[in-house]
């Protein structure tokens, strides 16, 4: 098969990870990337911050190796909740045996499943361990509040009640550090266009990362229009039941939708703009669009684990249980595979690392 290229209609679609400073600045919602953004993930391994001796060696999240994380490394921290429980009392089951009254028969079957008992304990004990401490982050740095309004920024135009709310967040120490300097920097690239002096400069007075506000504009560009940074269509918008507490069931921590949901569909469909996406090599002319069947996208700068969950879904996604396309297009297309690489995998903590290294 050395010289069976199967794949001559794919397209490498090379970008810069200024097409879309906004979703790393977002609280994100999925298993891996909420792992990535809270705690810290390295090469698949994650250290609690409070682990004691036993766990300093930290966990492994491989999707080869952990059945679990396989299936629900993109899944919303709801479902999440549901699963881990779920999978706590499977493990509780299988290890409800009275030793007492337990029938020989009973003792040998015990037996011979405890290797894959041990194993699955460990397991269950991994996930429950990060979850809970993922509970606490998020009630710690109040997220839930924080989160809201970083959504509200990007999907709806309220200069007034999003700058009230986000004073507020500030002012009552809602939100501090980090979290209150993203939402500045949401706030001044939706509302200020490069602005000086921010609205925001008062809330941020003494904050070592203060200059980054402005440089958040100078990195996705001086003049240049945010209107697709903020313009949404709903890929990922259909998860429901999100987590206990959460009001509404349209989900409003999670319909933002990264840039790259746009690209994907305009390059499905042939419709990628030649001059903002120029070929390495022109294609003949009138020649028809072309149309991909595979799609290898590369960011240069970094990608996130929010679009690596984008990826999955419209991969697994591209029709209902009636046949319908679940991602909307018109005119329908066929259906493509579609990968995901880049220079590094970003969370809050190393973006806001890239703009105050100039990138």
């Amino acid at each position: 098969e050395l010289y069976d290229y199967r794949h001559k209609d794919t397209l490498l679609l090379i970008i810069d990870r200024n097409e879309d400073p906004v979703t790393p600045l977002l609280t994100p919602w999925t298993y891996q990337a909420m792992l990535h953004e809270l705690v810290g993930l390295d090469k698949n391994k994650l250290v609690l911050p409070d682990a004691g001796p036993e766990d300093a060696a930290g966990y492994v999240f491989s999707q080869k190796d952990d059945d679990f994380f396989s299936k629900n490394m993109h899944h919303n921290y709801g479902d999440l909740c549901t699963n881990v429980k779920a999978y706590v009392d499977r493990c509780k089951s299988i290890l409800n045996i009275d030793r007492s009254t337990a029938t020989i028969e009973e003792v040998k079957q015990f037996m011979q499943k405890l290797p894959q008992t041990k194993q699955l304990t460990g397991s269950v004990t991994k996930h429950a361990t990060v979850v809970s401490h993922l509970s606490d982050v998020i009630k710690k740095r109040n997220l839930l509040d924080i989160s809201q309004l970083e959504q509200d920024l990007v999907m709806n135009v309220n200069q007034s009640d999003h700058f009230s709310r986000l004073q507020q967040l500030i002012t009552n120490k809602e939100a501090t550090g980090d979290d209150a300097l993203r939402l500045c920097m949401l706030f001044n690239l939706r509302y200020e266009k490069g602005a000086s002096p921010s609205r925001t400069d008062p809330l941020m007075l003494g904050h070592p990362k203060q200059m980054l506000i402005p440089k958040l504009r100078e990195y996705f560009g001086a003049n240049r229009v945010t209107d697709n940074l903020f313009a949404t269509s709903g890929v990922i918008g259909s998860m429901a039941s999100f987590v206990k507490g959460f009001t509404d069931v349209k989900n409003i921590f999670t319909q933002h939708e990264p840039v790259l949901k746009k690209t994907v569909m305009a390059a499905v469909q042939g419709r990628l703009d030649t001059e903002l996406y120029p070929y390495l090599l022109p294609p003949p002319q009138g020649a028809a669009p072309f149309r991909p069947k595979e799609i290898i996208f590369f960011i240069c700068g970094g990608f996130t684990f929010e679009e690596a969950a984008l990826v999955n879904t419209i991969n697994n996604g591209w029709r209902g249980t009636d046949g319908q396309l679940i991602v909307p297009t018109s005119p329908p297309v066929p259906e493509v595979k579609v990968l995901l690489g880049g220079t590094g995998v970003h969370n809050t903590q190393s973006f806001l690392a890239a703009l105050a290294g100039n990138y």
